[in-house]
């Protein structure tokens, strides 16, 4: 979906991944979403060829659910550069609504400071209600979005194929997640599986008002929860998309000739 190098560009690389589907033992995406537009892509690919392994995350999942504060202000934190088109202001345009409606919200961006393009155009006030720190390490990043807060993953349809790795590690924490994407990405097709996740689009400030909305009230009433989530995110270990990806290099051991 990239079409960033012209049309003999685009035609080099469909050549290249046809070849490759063509001749692979086995093809892997790490998504329901991506399989599903391979299978659709490639109707001669039969379904022995084709595996969905999701990734994983080493994060550290939590033993218990704990109730989110109820006096401080809900954090909303994206983590990872801004780029490709993906936009913060529409979330800061929505957080603005609540907070002028006499709730308490903060927006935190985790990286790279977000010019004006990723901004976009936003009432007074918007742009002083982001919090920006410096890029984290690892550690110290998975240790803020274990804090009490909405973790905020921003999808534009240009990468509605892709699924960072982080939304493994904020499905990690127990957090709520907000993944702004369309309903076709790939990413929601994980993310919807877990009752913590909310979706709306990258630029539709009017879903985003609702589930912030919807959020406050759940921490009003005790029921905005971090769960626990190491049997809910079981299968999302290191450990367990290892032994997928072994099995399906025995599965083609076993049905190729011997040398």
């Amino acid at each position: 979906t990239w079409k960033v190098g012209g049309p003999l560009f685009d035609l080099l690389g469909a050549h290249l991944e046809d070849r490759v589907i063509r001749d692979a033992a086995m093809v892997i995406a790490n998504s329901p979403g991506i399989t599903d537009g391979i299978r659709s892509g490639y109707p001669a690919l039969t379904d022995s060829r084709l595996e969905t392994i999701v990734n994983g995350s080493n994060a550290r999942r939590r033993d218990s659910s704990t109730r989110f504060p109820g006096s401080a202000p809900i954090h909303a934190r994206h983590f990872g550069s801004l780029y490709a088109k993906r936009k913060i202001g529409p979330l800061l345009a929505a957080a603005l609504r609540r907070n002028e409606e006499g709730k308490r919200w903060t927006v935190e961006q985790y990286g790279p400071d977000p010019g004006t393009a990723y901004l976009g155009a936003l009432p007074a006030g918007g742009r002083e209600l982001l919090e920006r720190f410096e890029p984290l390490p690892f550690h110290d990043a998975v240790q803020r979005m274990h804090e009490p807060g909405l973790l905020v993953m921003i999808q534009p349809a240009l990468l509605s194929r892709q699924v960072p790795t982080k939304l493994f590690d904020y499905l990690c924490t127990g957090n709520p997640v907000l993944l702004l994407a369309s309903e076709e990405s790939s990413a929601w097709t994980i993310a919807r599986r877990f009752d913590r996740c909310f979706r709306a689009d990258p630029d539709d400030v009017e879903g985003i008002v609702r589930i912030l909305a919807d959020l406050e009230d759940r921490r009003s009433a005790g029921e905005l929860m971090q769960v626990s989530t190491v049997d809910d995110t079981r299968r999302l270990t290191k450990e367990s998309i290892g032994l997928e990806f072994t099995s399906s290099v025995e599965r083609v051991l076993l049905r190729s000739p011997s040398p």
